[in-house]
Protein backbone atom coordinates (compact mmCIF):
# COMPACT_ATOMS: atom_id res chain seq x y z
CA UNK A 1 0.00 0.00 0.00
CA UNK A 2 2.93 2.88 0.96
CA UNK A 3 4.31 1.82 -2.42
CA UNK A 4 1.69 2.50 -4.41
CA UNK A 5 1.06 5.75 -2.69
CA UNK A 6 4.27 6.60 -3.18
CA UNK A 7 4.14 6.13 -6.82
CA UNK A 8 0.64 7.33 -6.88
CA UNK A 9 2.53 10.49 -5.52
CA UNK A 10 5.89 10.32 -7.76
CA UNK A 11 4.05 10.41 -11.19
CA UNK A 12 1.63 13.22 -9.84
CA UNK A 13 5.11 15.44 -9.23
CA UNK A 14 6.34 14.10 -12.11
CA UNK A 15 3.03 14.79 -14.46
CA UNK A 16 3.03 18.49 -12.45
CA UNK A 17 6.87 19.27 -12.88
CA UNK A 18 8.01 18.76 -10.16
CA UNK A 19 11.22 15.79 -10.17
CA UNK A 20 11.51 15.53 -13.60
CA UNK A 21 11.83 16.97 -17.03
CA UNK A 22 10.82 15.66 -20.84
CA UNK A 23 13.76 14.12 -22.18
CA UNK A 24 12.78 12.93 -25.37
CA UNK A 25 10.15 14.79 -27.90
CA UNK A 26 7.17 11.92 -28.62
CA UNK A 27 8.94 11.05 -32.10
CA UNK A 28 12.20 10.16 -29.99
CA UNK A 29 9.71 8.34 -27.07
CA UNK A 30 8.15 6.40 -29.78
CA UNK A 31 11.24 5.30 -31.65
CA UNK A 32 13.74 4.22 -28.85
CA UNK A 33 11.21 3.10 -26.07
CA UNK A 34 8.23 1.96 -27.86
CA UNK A 35 8.84 0.70 -31.21
CA UNK A 36 11.87 -2.22 -29.44
CA UNK A 37 8.88 -3.40 -27.34
CA UNK A 38 5.92 -3.61 -30.45
CA UNK A 39 8.54 -5.27 -32.08
CA UNK A 40 9.31 -8.01 -29.39
CA UNK A 41 5.54 -8.11 -28.78
CA UNK A 42 5.32 -8.93 -32.53
CA UNK A 43 7.70 -11.51 -33.01
CA UNK A 44 6.60 -13.35 -29.63
CA UNK A 45 2.76 -13.03 -31.66
CA UNK A 46 4.14 -14.83 -34.54
CA UNK A 47 3.45 -18.08 -32.87
CA UNK A 48 1.73 -19.75 -30.31
CA UNK A 49 3.63 -20.38 -27.34
CA UNK A 50 4.15 -23.13 -26.10
CA UNK A 51 4.66 -23.16 -22.07
CA UNK A 52 4.18 -20.89 -19.68
CA UNK A 53 7.98 -19.31 -20.56
CA UNK A 54 6.86 -18.74 -23.99
CA UNK A 55 3.79 -17.10 -22.93
CA UNK A 56 6.09 -14.43 -21.35
CA UNK A 57 7.45 -13.24 -24.13
CA UNK A 58 4.12 -12.16 -24.68
CA UNK A 59 3.18 -10.77 -21.67
CA UNK A 60 6.71 -8.86 -20.86
CA UNK A 61 6.64 -6.70 -23.81
CA UNK A 62 2.63 -5.83 -23.86
CA UNK A 63 2.70 -4.62 -20.46
CA UNK A 64 6.04 -2.42 -20.81
CA UNK A 65 3.92 -0.95 -23.61
CA UNK A 66 0.99 -0.48 -21.51
CA UNK A 67 3.76 0.99 -18.45
CA UNK A 68 5.33 3.27 -21.38
CA UNK A 69 1.21 5.04 -22.47
CA UNK A 70 1.48 5.87 -19.11
CA UNK A 71 3.84 8.49 -19.73
CA UNK A 72 2.07 9.99 -22.65
CA UNK A 73 -0.94 11.91 -20.91
CA UNK A 74 2.71 13.94 -19.46
CA UNK A 75 3.69 14.79 -22.59
CA UNK A 76 4.24 18.14 -23.61
CA UNK A 77 5.73 19.99 -26.87
CA UNK A 78 2.86 19.29 -29.12
CA UNK A 79 -0.56 21.70 -29.45
CA UNK A 80 -2.75 18.07 -29.24
CA UNK A 81 -1.33 17.17 -26.03
CA UNK A 82 -3.62 19.52 -24.00
CA UNK A 83 -6.80 18.17 -25.35
CA UNK A 84 -8.71 15.84 -23.38
CA UNK A 85 -8.86 13.73 -26.34
CA UNK A 86 -5.30 13.19 -26.13
CA UNK A 87 -5.76 11.42 -22.80
CA UNK A 88 -8.61 9.03 -23.43
CA UNK A 89 -6.69 8.20 -26.37
CA UNK A 90 -3.76 7.17 -24.62
CA UNK A 91 -6.01 5.62 -22.07
CA UNK A 92 -7.79 3.36 -24.51
CA UNK A 93 -4.23 2.28 -26.09
CA UNK A 94 -3.14 1.30 -22.15
CA UNK A 95 -6.30 -0.57 -21.72
CA UNK A 96 -5.66 -2.64 -24.84
CA UNK A 97 -2.66 -2.97 -24.13
CA UNK A 98 -3.87 -4.28 -20.71
CA UNK A 99 -6.11 -6.60 -22.51
CA UNK A 100 -3.83 -8.73 -23.79
CA UNK A 101 -2.02 -9.46 -20.42
CA UNK A 102 -5.37 -10.53 -19.04
CA UNK A 103 -5.71 -13.20 -22.57
CA UNK A 104 -2.00 -14.49 -21.62
CA UNK A 105 -3.08 -15.12 -18.25
CA UNK A 106 -5.54 -17.63 -20.04
CA UNK A 107 -2.61 -18.86 -21.95
CA UNK A 108 -5.48 -18.51 -24.84
CA UNK A 109 -4.02 -17.92 -28.44
CA UNK A 110 -6.76 -16.98 -30.63
CA UNK A 111 -7.85 -14.57 -27.69
CA UNK A 112 -4.51 -13.23 -27.63
CA UNK A 113 -4.41 -12.11 -30.97
CA UNK A 114 -7.49 -10.86 -30.91
CA UNK A 115 -6.81 -8.53 -28.12
CA UNK A 116 -3.28 -7.91 -29.87
CA UNK A 117 -4.52 -7.06 -33.15
CA UNK A 118 -7.19 -4.56 -31.26
CA UNK A 119 -4.32 -3.15 -29.46
CA UNK A 120 -2.04 -2.35 -32.83
CA UNK A 121 -5.76 -0.82 -33.93
CA UNK A 122 -5.85 1.67 -31.05
CA UNK A 123 -2.50 2.85 -31.38
CA UNK A 124 -2.63 3.56 -34.98
CA UNK A 125 -6.26 5.30 -34.08
CA UNK A 126 -4.13 7.61 -32.18
CA UNK A 127 -1.12 7.85 -34.80
CA UNK A 128 -3.83 8.52 -37.69
CA UNK A 129 -5.58 11.59 -35.11
CA UNK A 130 -2.76 13.39 -33.57
CA UNK A 131 0.10 12.43 -35.81
CA UNK A 132 -0.35 12.48 -39.21
CA UNK A 133 3.57 11.21 -39.88
CA UNK A 134 3.44 8.67 -37.55
CA UNK A 135 3.61 5.24 -38.74
CA UNK A 136 0.92 3.00 -39.20
CA UNK A 137 1.63 -0.16 -37.32
CA UNK A 138 0.95 -3.64 -39.45
CA UNK A 139 0.50 -6.57 -37.07
CA UNK A 140 2.12 -9.63 -37.87
CA UNK A 141 0.21 -12.48 -36.87
CA UNK A 142 0.15 -15.60 -39.63
CA UNK A 143 -2.73 -17.85 -39.72
CA UNK A 144 -2.32 -20.18 -36.46
CA UNK A 145 -3.49 -23.84 -37.31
Amino acid sequence: MRRSISILVGVFLLGNGAGGQQVLDNTELMEQMFAPAYAELTRAMGHKPADRKAWRTVLDPSRRLAELTNLLPMRRGKDFMAKPEWTSSTDASRKALLAIGDAVKQMNYELTRKRYEAAVESCNACHKQFDKEAPILKPYVPEYK
